[in-house]
């Protein structure tokens, strides 16, 4: 039976402690407060596959394969460093980029990351063995233009029927030109479940929603400065959400057996990174801790995640 939609799952103490379980090969930069070890998904095994790390800079690096696509859906669990591209008012120059998507070509999920003009952007996925009914959606998709002030941004708000009790939406990618980075605000792209119209929810729809800055583009028209991605498939029951919450220190919040948790919400100013590498929200999961999932967001960022069996 699915569990309620506003179920929470309990949060001990916070801890200090930062670790990584990376599951394939795959490169890239951890962070300085991470400690790679193997990763041992027995007590996880029915749903969660393990998570992977990749950072490339540049952008013309290659994708990070991390499997077929036919019998897992995959989704994000971490993005650190610097997502800033090109701020020359235009969408013309690069863009950065960190996303996992599935390769036209081969079937595969890859994991992408450009680095635009920052300093290079790494990115956490977790992949669960559920395929059925899923879709893809970007935050481009039905936007509304919002204008006030000097803060010109872009409000896009994408409808997802809740076409299956089962269903439940994470975010599988970020990208921006002048995206996340508002000098007076903060760009958020986030994921809202069905509930009641009384909090501003779809009674039966998931909403995509994501707040960016815009950009003058050719003639003085608005261009928007940032997207997002997100994938929707049916999973097991739920088991709750954890968050919105910015806590630098980790969280440590479930070690519940055959548990899976992704990414529904990352908000805050993405366009510097003042940890060098660390900065950014996610979760992490721990077996030297029996098993346990933990949370969190550095430098006033906000994070919320979802968890199923």
């Amino acid at each position: 039976m699915k569990t309620s939609r506003t179920k929470t799952l309990a949060l001990p103490y916070p801890l200090l402690v930062l670790l990584a379980l990376p599951m394939t090969a795959c490169g890239g930069n951890a962070g300085d407060n991470a400690a790679p070890e193997k990763t041992d998904t027995s007590s996880a095994a029915v749903t969660w596959l393990g998570d992977a790390y990749w950072g490339q800079p540049g952008n013309a690096g290659p994708d990070a394969d991390i499997g077929s696509a036919s019998g897992m859906t995959c989704f994000l669990t971490g993005l650190h460093g610097q997502l800033l591209g090109t701020n020359d008012n235009s969408t013309d120059g690069p863009e950065a980029t960190a996303r996992v998507f599935i390769d036209p070509f081969s079937g595969d999920w890859k994991m992408q990351t450009h680095q635009g003009v920052g300093n290079g952007v790494n990115m956490r996925v977790a992949c669960v063995p559920y395929t059925a009914n899923r879709e893809f959606f970007f935050s481009e998709n039905g936007e509304t233009f919002q204008q006030g002030g000097y803060d010109e941004s872009f409000r896009s708000v994408v409808t997802i029927p809740q076409s299956s009790p089962n269903r439940e939406c994470f975010l599988t990618g970020l990208s921006a030109w002048n995206g996340f980075n508002q000098a007076a605000g903060q760009g958020d792209a986030y994921l809202r479940g069905p509930g009641p119209a009384s909090t501003g929810q779809d009674p039966n729809a998931w909403q995509f929603i994501t707040d960016v800055d815009g950009v003058n583009g050719s003639g003085g028209s608005f261009q928007p400065g940032g997207s997002a991605e997100a994938v929707c498939v049916d999973t097991g029951a739920l088991q709750g959400s954890v968050g919105p919450l910015s806590q630098s220190s980790i969280w440590w919040f479930s070690n519940e057996a055959n548990l899976a948790c992704g990414l529904t919400m990352i908000a805050g100013t993405l366009s510097y990174d003042p940890l060098g590498g660390n900065d950014g929200v996610g979760l992490s999961y721990n077996t030297s801790l029996s098993g346990w999932w933990g949370i969190n967001a550095t430098s006033g960022k906000t994070v919320a995640a979802t968890c199923v069996r």
